[in-house]
């Protein structure tokens, strides 16, 4: 009978291509394929930020209730316990609290989402000289763009 023996260390060490593995998956749109991925990380206690985040927009993308919606949320508060700075956070956060028709608090979310776009564009300003600043300043302007457009929904649905 085969054993399951767990090696934290072992986890550990591979928790990074599993996730990296997640990450196409989900750039991919395989959302099904990317749950078991983030969910062996999150099981084994080697869940990064991304992880959560990942497992947040894969519920997003193939449920809309009440109960995935409250997952959703739950899963963005272990994100920000492990890395609140990410900036991935807002959106998953901000489209749960909409889907459960918490508008106000989602209408915060997307001015505070917008602040960090602003402050990250300032940050940006200091080193054009890397070869990702012209990703790095596009990714900004569409989700400033994009966050912007949703806060305009949102006073209309209060």
């Amino acid at each position: 009978v085969p054993q399951n023996i767990t090696n934290p260390e072992y986890e550990k060490e591979v928790s990074f291509a599993i996730t990296s593995s997640a990450r196409l998956k989900y750039e991919d749109r395989r959302f099904r394929q990317t749950l078991p991925l983030v969910d062996m990380n999150i099981k084994n206690g080697v869940a990064s930020a991304e992880d959560y985040i990942l497992k947040a927009n894969c519920l997003l993308a193939l449920h809309n209730d009440e109960s995935s919606n409250n997952e959703v949320l739950s899963l963005i508060n272990k994100a920000k316990a492990i890395d609140e700075s990410n900036i991935n956070i807002y959106k998953a956060e901000i489209l749960g609290n909409l889907r459960l028709r918490k508008f106000s608090i989602a209408q915060q979310l997307l001015q505070n989402y917008i602040s960090a776009l602003n402050d990250m564009e300032v940050q940006l300003k200091e080193i054009e000289s890397d070869i990702t600043w012209d990703s790095n300043y596009k990714f900004i302007v569409s989700e400033r763009d994009w966050a912007n457009r949703m806060s305009v929904k949102v006073k209309v649905m209060q």
